[in-house]
């Protein structure tokens, strides 16, 4: 695996509404084969569709979450994990030295807590 110079942050939700799924795979896919790596919430939805899309060009997927609070297991296209302990040193793991921000609809899956 390569790891590029260059990866873009995306922040996308779980749950998607009509279409945004074949979107967050396209746009997954543009950024891979740009050879950005792909930094994202590691979890399922659009967050996995673009996952998907990245992982065809053999690009880095970073899940980035907080630590000890785990929902659910990373979708299989991430490849390495960042368990950040406060939201703060999260968003800095997902922000520090990227190139790209992309920010995409969807939304959160009912707490069942």
């Amino acid at each position: 695996m390569t790891h590029p110079a260059r990866t873009a942050a995306l922040f996308a939700g779980v749950v998607a509404r009509p279409g945004e799924q074949h979107l967050a795979l396209a746009a997954g896919d543009a950024l891979g084969a740009a050879g950005y790596g792909l930094r994202h919430g590691g979890y399922n939805g659009l967050m996995e569709a673009a996952a998907q899309g990245a992982a065809r060009h053999g690009v880095p997927v970073t899940a980035i979450t907080l630590a000890d609070q785990e929902w659910r297991p990373f979708n299989p296209y991430v490849t390495d994990a960042v368990h950040a302990p406060t939201m703060g040193e999260r968003l800095h793991a997902y922000l520090d030295d990227v190139g790209l921000v992309v920010v995409m609809g969807g939304g959160s899956a009912p707490c069942t807590r």
